[in-house]
């Protein structure tokens, strides 16, 4: 009687531990035979992001741009981000002084965007001045967009912003930082 007791209890704990198991293995065939990413993929799985480098049936391995890993139980991705199912949207927000002509800067913006697309074979379509996107406290906000291919959009937003800051420069626009200006009571 105590034997069978036994087994009975470690029949329950051998069930428990392959349910989590089955779990894994079930998600795993799903996330293979359907797709969802693959290996060298860009993925963001429970707010971690970086390239798969291992799929299992058990388990996924994850790396991000610091080297560091991430191995995630297959039964436990639940939500999953996958950049390179299509083009990235890279977005440069930049501000001006409300002083300034918007419409000139917008046109000289422009004017200067097509160049970057000779520059970068990554950009597929040329960047587009958008226009303003925010009226804030010290500046009038204002959006370029650019379309890259996937993940190749971190360099291309870098160079456009450091152009957009010299061409500013160059045409005396100011760009803002906020300030306080203290008047005193007679």
């Amino acid at each position: 009687m105590p034997a069978l007791a036994g087994l009975g209890i470690l029949g329950v704990i051998i069930g428990l531990g392959t349910q989590s198991l089955i779990k894994d293995f079930i998600a795993g065939f799903f996330i293979i035979f359907e797709h969802h990413f693959d290996v060298g993929d860009i993925v963001e799985i429970n707010g971690f992001k970086g390239e798969v480098i291992d799929i299992g049936l058990k388990s996924t391995k994850i790396k991000n741009w610091k080297q560091d890993i991430m191995i995630f139980a297959n039964g436990t991705i639940e939500n999953t981000m996958n950049y390179t199912m299509s083009p990235s949207m890279g977005i440069i927000d930049f501000g001006i002084a409300y002083k300034e002509d918007i419409q000139k800067t917008i046109e000289l913006v422009k004017e200067d965007l097509p160049r970057y697309k000779e520059l970068f074979p990554q950009i597929i379509e040329d960047p587009i001045c958008l226009g303003v996107i925010a009226l804030a406290d010290s500046s009038v906000n204002l959006r370029v967009i650019v379309k890259t291919l996937t993940e190749q959009h971190y360099p291309v937003e870098r160079a456009i912003r450091q152009g957009i800051k010299e061409l500013l420069d160059k045409n005396g626009i100011e760009i803002p930082f906020p300030q306080v200006t203290v008047h005193q009571g007679e």
